[in-house]
């Protein structure tokens, strides 16, 4: 016999095969559906869809998340469910990845719960592995494609290469670099480089912008990719006789890096002796283009195996989680405690002891480790999550989501770990409830976030937490018919109300993909007639002599000649005319970003100079360095007359260094009116929310 789910149902012969060959066939033809979706959205032709498909993915991920949750209630909630619900939902068994369950291999060996649990191991262990071997292949092949790749695509690749150093030292995203941030790309590049070569660098590259006190530079990014290309940067550090070096040795603490940007900025080398804690680290540089291309390509790699890696342990993570939790769950009888999960395994007992250590590594490693290694991530990174370099390494988590919502994912899998595993730790007669507990707070979670962007997967999202809500109150209802010893035709009726609510959810997930696909669909069905309608006009235009008319050759010659001058005078003129509209343009937009650079160092060098931050408790003991380390973490804001900065009461999250202009102090009279007294007048370099320290 093989149990499914509740019933156990007797083994033929030909059912183990089949097994294998209908789970073979699904493997297969959603591979090959993946596959040829990737290479159509690859093609300029299908390059439209591709946001599509991402709707697609996430739609995908609901359902994923809905199913796990409903093929667990039968198993979870321990009552007489009805029999045509439980025979529904079989069906789909096979999001939970239990492939013994799903191959009925009972019917061919005594496999217990830790042969299961083994085999569920591999599912991770073998995402890992492949990942893993896929990076090691891609860079074995890195050389061969750069030997083969031409000069255009490897100067394209060159200037992306560029562009990117560029987005990774933009700290803030303005467009602009200081002379900070240059002298780290240059480092990067191979050039070591201090704060003065780096100002002395940039003024000379055109395109620079210096503000009007003359102590500050930024450069725009066309302009530096622009400089790189042509070598100008190349000469002028050969000029400065500014060696570049292929490899650099750095200092660190095994702990974490040093910022090479925060060293640049306090203007000073870095000197220090080595003690245990720390190490030399050799670091090759990008000193050549080979070097640059190749870093570009293995950083593009990187990302995306790293996402598709993360995505499929995430998608495990749930049916591998539930083994875990099944391993401690036991029923007591006379005296003896069971494993649920299998009654061969009693507790305490030398198999269960035994196997033990691998649930225990599975737990720490895998069910709590991975959610938790990606929240404290970004948990870390929470202030720069939209920062170029964060977003090419984690963005897949949380580029679907609102800003706000980037934990939505662990959201997800945390909601599928409490109500598929965690659930069974609770009294058995307090699970529905518990469980309508939870979806209800996940429903509270989805309207106060809203982490989707298209509004049709967030309303998908909402139905499929009502239909869980709607069983979980079934479920109470059908314990209490239990004990009130209810027909079993009444067991059935609620059974095809849970089977409709099913089928409605996958009608549902159906009609989110047509409505998404429908307004696209219009969009290049517009485009297209566009297009046919121009060429037809074309086509219908026809130029027809009429009569005939003697030509003096040297005449037209003459003629000619002149249309020829003004035709090219005129395009002249207009090239001329378009050219300086658009720097106009381009001068307009960058004025926003260049100004607010600009007074963010403009004010740190102010306050530097003050050293207001010595009259503060914390940082009055600080070196001259650390007090630099912490001006490099300050942000500026700027707020017009009459705004309220700070209420009183209000809990203090920001400390505020005022630069220029004045703040008035007040506070509210004692009989609780609207009337304020005015106590104080804060003037340039005083500050105020130091109680946040």
């Amino acid at each position: 016999y093989n149990r499914n789910i509740l019933p156990c149902k007797p083994c033929t012969a030909a059912s183990f095969t089949l097994s294998i060959f209908l789970l073979l066939a699904l493997f297969a033809s959603t591979v090959a559906a993946v596959t040829c979706c990737h290479r159509r959205l690859a093609k300029s032709k299908y390059s439209q869809y591709r946001n599509l498909w991402n709707d697609v993915l996430r739609i995908g991920n609901v359902m994923v998340t809905f199913y796990q949750v409903n093929s667990s209630l039968p198993s979870v909630i321990e009552l007489q469910w009805p029999e045509n619900f439980v025979a529904f939902i079989a069906v789909f068994d096979w999001v939970n990845i239990d492939i013994l369950s799903l191959l009925g291999a009972d019917c061919i060996g005594n496999f217990d719960f830790r042969t299961s649990f083994v085999i569920m191991l591999f599912l991770p262990v073998s995402i890992v592995v492949l990942a893993l071997v896929d990076y090691k292949c891609e860079r074995r092949s890195l050389a061969k494609r750069l030997a083969n790749m031409s000069s255009d695509d490897k100067e394209l690749y060159e200037r992306e290469s560029l562009h990117l150093l560029f987005q990774l030292a933009d700290r803030d995203n303005s467009g602009h670099i200081d002379p900070s941030e240059l002298a780290v790309i240059l480092k990067q590049l191979g050039w070591t480089t201090d704060l003065e070569t780096a100002k002395a660098v940039m003024a000379s590259i055109p395109g620079v912008r210096k503000s009007s006190e003359g102590y500050f530079a930024s450069l725009p990014e066309s302009a530096f990719v622009a400089s790189m290309v042509a070598g100008q940067v190349t000469m002028l550090l050969a000029k400065a006789k500014i060696p570049r070096k292929r490899v650099r040795t750095l200092v660190r603490k095994k702990t974490a890096m040093q910022r090479a940007s925060t060293l640049l900025a306090r203007g000073e080398k870095h000197k220090q002796t080595l003690n245990p804690s720390q190490e030399k680290l050799e670091v090759k540089t990008l000193s050549d283009s080979d070097k640059l291309v190749a870093w570009t390509m293995r950083r593009k790699h990187v990302s995306n195996a790293l996402s598709g890696a993360t995505q499929l342990l995430l998608l495990a993570h749930t049916p591998v989680s539930r083994k875990v939790f099944q391993y401690f769950h036991f029923n007591d009888i006379a005296g003896k405690r069971f494993l649920r999960a299998d009654y061969r395994l009693l507790s305490d007992s030398d198999e269960w002891s035994a196997f033990l250590p691998v649930v225990t590594i599975v737990l720490l490693l895998f069910t709590i480790g991975l959610p938790g290694l990606i929240g404290k991530y970004l948990w870390t990174h929470s202030h720069e999550l939209y920062s170029t370099s964060v977003i090419q390494r984690v963005g897949f988590l949380y580029s679907a989501y609102n800003r706000g919502a980037e934990f939505w994912q662990l959201h997800d899998v945390i909601l599928k770990s409490v109500l598929t595993g965690m659930l069974i730790y609770v009294p058995s007669n307090a699970r529905a409830s518990v469980g309508l507990l939870i979806v209800m707070i996940a429903i509270a979670n989805l309207n106060f976030f809203k982490p989707h962007r298209a509004p049709e997967i967030f309303w998908l999202t909402q139905l499929s937490f009502a239909v869980m809500v709607t069983k979980y109150a079934v479920a109470t209802l059908l314990m209490i018919m239990e004990f009130s010893g209810s027909p079993s035709e009444s067991v059935l009726q609620l059974g095809i109300l849970l089977i409709c609510l099913d089928i409605l959810m996958l009608i549902s997930s159906v009609g989110t993909i047509y409505f998404l696909l429908q307004p696209l669909e219009n969009k290049l069905r517009k485009l297209d007639a566009d297009d046919t309608n121009g060429a037809s006009n074309t086509k219908r235009t026809i130029v027809v002599p009429i009569s005939a008319v003697p030509i003096n050759p040297a005449l037209m010659a003459e003629q000619l000649a002149i249309s020829y001058e003004q035709e090219i005078d005129e395009l002249h003129r207009d090239h001329a005319f378009h050219e300086e509209a658009l720097r106009r343009q381009n001068s307009k937009r960058q004025v926003r970003s260049k100004r607010k650079t600009e007074m963010r160092v403009a004010a740190r060098a102010r306050v530097r100079k003050s050293k207001v931050l010595h009259q503060v408790d914390l940082f009055s003991s600080m070196s001259e360095n650390d007090i630099n380390t912490v001006l490099e973490c300050t942000n500026f804001e700027t707020f017009s007359g009459g705004t309220v900065i700070c209420s009183q009461g209000d809990l203090a999250t920001k400390f505020y260094i005022l630069v220029t202009g004045h703040c008035k102090v007040s506070v509210e009279q004692a009989g609780g009116g609207a009337d304020t007294l005015d106590v104080a007048m804060l003037n340039p370099m005083q500050y105020f929310g130091e109680g946040c320290l």
